[in-house]
């Protein structure tokens, strides 16, 4: 659901036995030598196909040794799913000693350099508390209705809506249609217990799908909490049907974060995306008591995201992937929290 990275690059390690092969913004896969091909170029290439269907945001260039093409064919990569080969590279990846510091794994058996912020954002990127207020505001009646009635079964195990809506993704901007979703679930947890465990400043680094990214905190309250921070976030892509995988979801946000009375709503803008993934995406994250033991967790959001080479994907698509991406989330906070 996002797409391939451009205008950017990153170093990575890649592992061929108990050696390393090391790369900047190429895939260390293949030279001299093969088994399936009689031309070693062309056995590279098909490896680089293998790679790219199950990680097409890796750069898809390099040189080639023998040993790499050895490993590829001992694997039989050609024969396994795009979460085979993913479970698999995890756990060879960590058997050579995992990624060196400032790096994260990215993939079968390779290491990248972490994701830092590339762009601050402009004045008028903070301006997003109404933006993201008035289109909340305005959710369909009967989506609005169906929250109301939402029981507390339903609450403990999760509930989610999606639908589309003609929204202002940024401040002074004309409105476009986006995919929305809105998304609750209670957590067996006072909340006082809840945000010491997981403070709202740190939402994003502890989403499902997290595979790195940067925060840097510009404004503080008294109490030394964040209430603006600049965050960039890079999320795993979702299989896309077939066994293909679409490129990471790649998103620089600015964050305003307004704090109550037993609760704490995160506001989010992407202002920028890297690898041209995300067109717009605004939305909040919040955390409120519930009751004494309880806290409610409720994403709220909007989205345009793009495929590979920057074409729109169709918001019918989208819907479909958010209405279980945020309970996901949710999910993965519940686990974090409730240890």
């Amino acid at each position: 659901m996002v797409a391939l990275a451009s205008g950017w690059t990153r170093a990575f390690r890649f592992f061929v036995g108990a050696a390393t092969v090391v790369a900047a913004a190429g895939l260390g896969c293949g030279g001299e030598g093969g088994t399936n091909s009689a031309n070693p170029t062309d056995r590279c290439a098909e490896i680089v196909a293998q790679m790219a269907k199950c990680y097409p945001d890796l750069p898809a260039q390099g040189t080639c040794t023998a040993e790499t093409i050895e490993r590829f064919d001992s694997f039989n990569v050609s024969t396994l799913s795009c979460t085979a080969l993913d479970d698999m590279g995890k756990a060879d990846t960590f058997a050579y000693g995992g990624c060196g510091q400032n790096e994260h794994v990215c993939g079968w058996i390779f290491c990248c350099a972490d994701y830092k912020i590339t762009r601050s954002p402009a004045a008028s990127d903070w301006d997003i508390v109404q933006l993201v207020d008035t289109y909340q505001q305005q959710m369909p009646s009967e989506v609005a209705q169906e929250q109301k009635a939402a029981t507390d079964a339903d609450l403990s195990s999760g509930v989610s809506w999606t639908w589309e809506q003609s929204i202002v993704p940024s401040p002074g901007g004309s409105s476009v249609p986006m995919a929305v979703e809105l998304s609750e679930r209670v957590i067996d947890l006072p909340y006082a217990t809840f945000v010491a465990r997981l403070p709202a400043e740190q939402w994003g680094t502890r989403l499902g799908y997290y595979i790195g990214g940067e925060v840097r905190v510009n404004q503080q309250d008294a109490q030394g909490r964040a209430i603006r921070q600049v965050e960039r976030m890079v999320l795993s892509p979702l299989p896309c049907g077939a066994d293909l995988r679409l490129g990471n979801n790649d998103m620089t946000k600015a964050e305003v974060i307004v704090y109550g009375a037993d609760r704490a709503k995160v506001y989010w803008r992407v202002y920028f995306s890297d690898n041209d993934s995300t067109e717009s995406d605004v939305g909040s994250v919040e955390f409120q008591s519930y009751d004494a033991d309880r806290t409610l967790v409720r994403f709220h959001s909007a989205h345009r995201l793009n495929a590979p080479l920057g074409v729109h994907i169709s918001n019918d698509i989208v819907q479909v992937v958010l209405q279980t991406y945020f309970l996901d989330h949710i999910d993965h906070y519940a686990k974090i929290v409730l240890k």
